[in-house]
Order: structure tokens, then sequence, then C-alpha cells
């Protein structure tokens, strides 16, 4: 939500090798997204419209513990 010009959007596309939308509020956006291979729609972000195949996807930030110090 709120992708702008799909930067992010189109990188996690890349990464997960899934259909990724974007929601914005700014037409030049949009279209810069479609342009790009991103799918993007004006909305709201506080009152998106449900289109029944969204799915959603968590990013945290890499811990500066290794795996071996992760609790289980």
């Amino acid at each position: 939500m709120g992708g702008g010009c799909g930067f992010f959007a189109k990188a996690l596309q890349n990464r997960i090798h899934q259909k990724v939308r974007v929601l914005d509020s700014d037409s030049q956006s949009i279209n810069f997204c479609n342009q790009e291979g991103i799918e993007a729609t004006c909305g709201d972000a506080l009152k998106p419209t449900i289109v029944g195949d969204e799915k959603l996807v968590f990013s945290f930030p890499r811990s500066p513990l290794s795996r071996s110090h992760a609790p289980a």
C-alpha cells in the first residue's frame, strides 16, 4: 500500500515470484507501476477494496544474531 513508483513492489515480486499489487492514491505512480509490469490500483490504504486473492507477505529485518543464537 502506498507503493509509489513500485520500486519495493517490483523487488518483492522478483524475490517471491508471485504477483504483487500496489495500492496508491497517485495516478502517476499507478501508471508508472503498470508500465513496469506491476499491477497497481487507485485506492485508500485505510479502506482498501478486498479483491479476494490477497496474501500477506511479512518482511523482518535481519537480526544481528546468528542463527545459532536465535531462539528455537
